[in-house]
């Protein structure tokens, strides 16, 4: 399965990239309440950097 680029990003679509992320995590978890194996294969193809993403869920932690 080849990696699709993403680049030039306008804030909009940044942002919506943020709860297909977060659906792709859900997906692993046990008290998941819905499964979304769409989500996970979307952002397994995707060459993005998702550390701005996973840095909201590791603020939303604490």
């Amino acid at each position: 399965m080849s990696k699709h680029t993403i680049r030039n990003l306008n804030a909009v679509s940044q942002t919506l990239l943020i709860p297909l992320y977060f659906r792709a995590l859900a997906f692993h978890r046990p008290d998941a309440l819905v499964r979304d194996p769409k989500a996970v294969e979307l952002v397994g193809q995707l060459d993005y950097d998702f550390s701005a993403v996973q840095k909201l869920k590791n603020d939303s932690v604490n």
